[in-house]
């Protein structure tokens, strides 16, 4: 069972022994909730690793320190750079950001504050522009989507077609306000983040008292709030090239 929160070391305290496995490293950030102020009884801590004597990365491992749960993500100068773009690409910057946020714990200020200022450029950029073919795709996909949802008899499988579809539609919608998506509950607050607004006319969507309800609730959502800016339903005419794919 894990300690409770008082009798284990710090955040920092158990950063530092991290640090201590990398010796010579560029630089080592702590992240995560509990950097955030926003931890729970079960956060772990996000460390970012950069350094170049370490043949094995770019690698990510988890493992328990004085029962903090800690994450790291370990790399070269050369692979931060290229994971940094990778999440830029899918909109999902969860790399940079842990860098930006995180505390450096690492007496090399210079180089801590070199990857900060360029995972910050990233993020001030914002996430590229939705294309085209893109949203035929969103299109398409929310247009079967709500058709499966609107089709489900089975009680089983209706969780399962609203969960592919909210996640999705909410992907869909940040992806054409370009701003930056997320994965789980962070998919989540990022709408909340991006609009406000939308989020909680989907929270009211999701909590409606009855079963059906909700399920038409979410799909007035989803038709008005991302597929009509899209450009509506598609379904007749969709055609995707297997080069598309690739």
């Amino acid at each position: 069972m894990p300690k409770a929160a008082g009798q284990r070391i710090t955040p920092d305290a158990a950063a530092q022994q991290i640090a201590q496995r990398y010796p010579g490293a560029e630089a080592i950030f702590l992240a995560g909730s509990i950097v955030r102020g926003e931890g729970t009884s079960t956060s772990d801590l996000d460390i970012v690793v950069v350094s170049t004597h370490d043949y094995k990365a770019p690698y990510r491992t988890s493992l328990i320190l004085d029962q903090w749960p800690v994450e790291l993500f370990v790399h070269t100068p050369e692979s931060l750079e290229r994971f940094f773009q990778q999440d830029i690409a899918a909109r999902n910057p969860s790399l940079p950001q842990m860098c930006v946020e995180g505390t450096l714990m690492t007496p090399n200020v210079e180089a801590g504050d070199r990857i900060k200022s360029r995972a910050q450029a990233l993020l001030d950029l914002g996430p590229p522009a939705l294309e085209g073919a893109d949203v035929l795709q969103y299109r398409y996909a929310l247009t079967d989507l709500l058709s499966d949802l609107e089709g489900s008899v089975s009680a089983i499988e209706t969780p399962f077609i609203l969960h592919r579809l909210l996640t999705v539609a909410i992907e869909a919608y940040l992806a054409y306000h370009q701003a930056w998506s997320g994965r789980g509950k962070w998919l989540w607050r990022a709408l909340l983040r991006a609009n406000p607004a939308a989020a909680e006319q989907l929270a009211e969507a999701l909590t409606a008292d009855q079963a059906n309800h909700t399920r038409q609730a979410v799909k007035h959502w989803i038709e008005k709030t991302v597929l009509t800016p899209l450009g509506g339903p598609l379904f007749e005419g969709y055609y995707l090239s297997a080069s598309d794919t690739d």
